[in-house]
């Protein structure tokens, strides 16, 4: 029985043993084709001649399709994204989001959002709100601008303050863009 034991022991060591040895066969093997296909899709990547761009709102598709860069107002400062820039994400600050697709340049008002781009050359902007630059009225946006200022100054309390605060920053900020830009 003795005999049994250790052999039984011995077989089941070995048997432990050749799968261990497997497994690190099969995750090193493994690796390596994750390694050489990571490696083709990067090539791939790295031949791409324009940004595959998805710019939405919570309610609307703005812009789908390609296009050859998309300059960004981001929370660290405005940055471009063409094909082939490093992955990012970044929250985006209201302000002048512009879409460069050969000779034309669309221009659309963003009150904030985050922009996603990723080592593919595809670009995802998100926005809360977005407006064509064209379709701005800037006189309304002046008006509104005032009437936030004035029920800033009338607030009773710190809570209307601050929502007037922020519609008045918001209509300003409209105001910059839109007149700086036209």
């Amino acid at each position: 029985r003795k005999a049994t034991k250790a052999s039984l022991i011995e077989a089941l060591l070995e048997s432990r043993m050749l799968t261990r040895i497997a497994a690190r066969s099969a995750s090193v093997a493994g690796r390596r084709l994750y390694a050489t296909e990571t490696a083709k899709a990067n090539e791939t990547d790295r031949k791409a001649t324009k940004v595959k761009l998805t710019f939405a709102t919570p309610y609307e598709a703005i812009k789908v399709g390609e296009v050859d860069s998309v300059v960004i107002p981001g929370a660290s400062g405005v940055f471009t994204a063409s094909a082939n820039s490093a992955a990012t994400i970044s929250q985006m600050q209201p302000g002048l989001l512009r879409i460069k697709d050969g000779q034309t340049e669309s221009k659309y008002i963003v009150s904030g959002g985050f922009a996603i781009v990723r080592r593919d050359s595809s670009v995802a902007v998100s926005a809360a709100e977005a407006v064509a630059l064209e379709d701005v009225d800037v006189e309304a946006a002046k008006a509104y601008m005032n009437q936030a200022q004035s029920k800033m100054n009338s607030a009773s309390n710190e809570q209307e303050k601050a929502i007037a605060r922020i519609q008045f920053e918001t209509a300003q900020q409209i105001v910059r863009v839109a007149t700086n830009t036209k």
